[in-house]
């Protein structure tokens, strides 16, 4: 495993690039404690940029669009920014109309971690901690937030694991919004790629893109077979709404997510499994227009993001008490199709 750490433009904020011998390179910074770009070879062996990176870094920090960021402390819209626990009710900042997107604006995407490497073995591990006040956001409580990227030095897999404590009753629900695009430096849309979850249920959204009832999955919602993302992303369904295409919450009937993303063209397979009950998709609808990597303007379908997370609007599921510890994962494994 190489390591190269360097400084940007941000106060303490720094870039560290990380690459195995299976020709994985993954890019972290501790500026909310994301993922700045990963790249792995093709079918062919020729290694391309697999998510969406911005070519100015500049953006990374300064966008709304979350690229690779660590999502906290709430993934998802929390309706009126109003917040309930134990018959008490707290006022959360507003950063999406009247509702609260991804945490808000105080969300762990914009914070500024402090970092530690460690190796064990053929391991890699890169750890980011940041402790948010009582009222940050105006959420309560005191929490402590570790977010840790392993990388094997001799596999194509990053995990994430995800942990916090609090010193009061909290909601935490936690994830990676990173967009991916296995075509390699964005050649072309996600379209063509073809998902496979096992979510045979999903949450229709409304005008605003809350969540409203959860249904079976119907023909356009439904990716427990191996599909191609486009195949029926124009339908009215999708675009009639505000979402313009997939946004939208997917559950398993109580089983961990376990998803598959796979590009034919160039042979790249993602495979994602987490511990979490239920994912957001979100093709990438509303996109930022800036320059990527590749050359190419950020664009309508460019990426998708894929969120193992508990369901947003259900809060009692992912109430963090003082006695416990929260703690989730992500897995992410790349290989090749021949």
């Amino acid at each position: 495993m190489t390591i190269d750490i360097i400084p940007l433009s941000i106060d303490k904020a720094v870039k560290i690039t990380l690459k195995n011998k299976v020709g994985l390179e993954v890019v972290l910074t501790n500026f909310g404690a994301g993922i700045v770009s990963i790249a792995s070879p093709d079918r062919s062996g020729k290694t391309e940029t697999i998510t969406l990176t911005y070519d100015d870094l500049n953006e990374y920090y300064l966008s709304s669009h979350y690229f690779g960021k660590t999502i906290g402390r709430t993934a998802g819209r929390i309706p009126d920014s109003l917040l309930k626990i134990n018959h008490e009710s707290y006022a959360l900042e507003s950063s999406f109309g009247r509702h609260t997107l991804h945490g808000g604006r105080q969300s762990l995407a914009f914070k500024l971690f402090q970092f530690k490497l460690a190796e064990f073995g053929k391991r890699t591990s890169v750890q980011f901690r940041y402790i948010s006040p009582f009222g940050e956001g105006g959420y309560p409580g005191q929490v402590s937030f570790l977010v840790t990227y392993h990388i094997e030095d001799e596999d194509a897999k990053v995990t994430i694991e995800y942990e916090a404590k609090t010193d009061f009753p909290t909601p935490v629900n936690m994830t990676n919004h990173t967009y991916f695009n296995l075509s390699g430096d964005v050649k072309r849309s996600v379209g063509d790629h073809v998902l496979t979850m096992n979510t045979p249920l999903f949450y229709e959204v409304d005008e605003e893109l809350l969540l409203k009832q959860k249904r079976p999955v119907t023909k356009t919602m439904d990716f427990r077979r191996p599909k191609a993302i486009g195949a029926d992303i124009e339908d009215r369904f999708l675009q009639d709404s505000k979402a313009f295409g997939y946004d939208h919450t997917f559950k398993t009937n109580g089983e961990n997510v376990h998803i598959t993303l796979t590009d034919p063209v160039s042979g790249r397979r993602l495979t994602i499994e987490s511990d979490y009950p239920s994912v957001n998709i979100y093709t990438d609808n509303y996109p930022s227009d800036k320059k990527l990597i590749g050359g190419k303007t950020d664009f309508r379908y460019a990426g998708i993001a894929i969120e193992p997370q508990f369901v947003p609007t259900e809060i009692d599921t992912y109430i963090l008490e003082p006695e416990t510890t929260y703690r989730h994962y992500i897995a992410l494994s790349f290989g090749r199709d021949e």
